[in-house]
């Protein structure tokens, strides 16, 4: 008698206990905003930092904002999501936003100086808005990193080469074959 009465409370547990998942999961808004992007990675060259991240499970995003800031290394979560302006902190600016429509899991900053650290969030955003943030990254644009190509008049002449519009073009010479085919002796 006694294990059948806990196996009755066991089952009225797991009803309970779904009935609550259910209704957690419904009270989601339809298109609620993207999780977090993961792994996000900032890699400092020459005037430009470049980002990569990955897309977290969860509701797809439609696409990506970005935040940077030069003074503030602080990571920052919003306080409610979806994301207003007003929830960005001081120092921090969204210089991708969603008008620009940036469906790629990567970007180049190519508006950073040199010797400066720049601090990076990004967040997915959807028809709900803009959702959580990632990690920071972080990144010092450095002359010459990332192998900025070497002016040519530092590496001396280069035969038969001409510079058109930044771009090296090698003069091609051709060379004539000359073929002969002799009739096979009878």
């Amino acid at each position: 008698m006694r294990k059948q009465r806990n196996r009755v409370l066991g089952g009225a547990a797991a009803i309970a206990f779904a009935t609550v998942a259910v209704l957690a999961l419904s009270a989601l808004p339809a298109g609620a905003c993207p999780n977090s992007p993961t792994n996000l990675t900032a890699k400092a060259c020459d005037s430009s930092v470049t980002l990569n991240w990955s897309a977290a499970s969860g509701p797809t995003a439609s696409g990506w904002v970005v935040f940077r800031s030069s003074t503030n290394s602080t990571p920052w979560n919003a306080a409610s999501i979806p994301l207003t302006n007003s929830e960005i902190p001081s120092g921090w600016t969204e210089i991708v936003t969603e008008a620009a429509n940036l469906k790629a899991t990567t970007y180049v900053d190519t508006t950073v100086s040199n010797g400066k650290t720049y601090y990076y969030e990004v967040a997915g955003y959807d028809s709900a808005g803009i959702g959580y943030e990632s990690h920071l990254a972080s990144a010092s644009p450095t002359k010459g990193a990332c192998g900025t190509p070497t002016p040519i008049g530092a590496i001396g002449a280069i035969p038969a080469a001409l510079l058109l519009g930044g771009v090296l073009v090698y003069q091609q010479h051709r060379r004539r074959i000359r073929r002969q085919n002799t009739a096979a002796a009878s």
